[in-house]
């Protein structure tokens, strides 16, 4: 159970570092529907 917590936390960190990446190539409308689906 605790290494499935920690993958997950690492999926979370990749996932919102691509997200900052991402986020100077999306426009704004596909962003805030990004960001709910990540929050």
């Amino acid at each position: 159970v605790e290494n499935e917590v920690a993958s997950r936390k690492k999926f979370v960190t990749a996932t919102k570092k691509c997200g900052a990446i991402l986020d100077q190539w999306l426009p704004d409308d596909v962003k805030s529907h990004y960001h709910v689906l990540v929050l």
